[in-house]
């Protein structure tokens, strides 16, 4: 399997995974009990579905060319997952309480930003141009900034 071929099967693996985290990350939103739950999760929802379409158009864009589109194209807008969480935890006036709930919707996703933080930075070792590696790298810190957000959510519920 040539390079290009390779990164194209990644990229359709990576917006899959994306793709259901995306879901989770909206039912677990819906079902959600405490506001601030429901917004972080609202906040990571979105965040996978900008991951999904910059996954998704390299994607394309590498089906029909060889090379990677430059760095700049790949860009994303600035996570909302931590201005979500300060947000919304300011307009609490009492400590939510424990949740079992919504504990294992957070060890689900927790485990999930690790499965993703482990592919990304397979792919970036495995890149065959800076353009790629540096795309790669740049999902590994998006995926760490949900990580760290699900951390500081999962103090809030005891």
């Amino acid at each position: 399997m040539s390079a290009r071929d390779a990164a194209v099967v990644a990229l359709g693996e990576a917006v899959k995974f994306e793709s259901d985290g995306r879901d989770f990350y909206l039912r677990a939103a819906a079902e959600a009990a405490s506001p601030l739950t429901r917004a972080v999760l609202e906040a990571l929802a979105e965040d996978e579905r900008d991951h999904v379409r910059r996954v998704r158009e390299i994607y394309e864009e590498l089906k029909g060319k060889p090379g990677w589109p430059d760095v700049p194209t790949m860009v994303a807008h600035a996570s909302g997952v931590l201005d979500a969480f300060e947000q919304a935890s300011s307009n609490l006036s009492v400590v939510v309480p424990p949740d079992a709930e919504a504990r294992d919707v957070l060890v689900t996703a927790t485990e999930m930003e690790k499965k993703g933080i482990s592919f990304y930075r397979e792919r970036a070792a495995k890149a065959t141009c800076a353009a790629e590696e540096e795309f790669f790298r740049r999902l590994v810190a998006e995926e760490e900034v949900h990580l760290h957000t699900l951390a500081k959510l999962r103090g809030t519920i005891g």
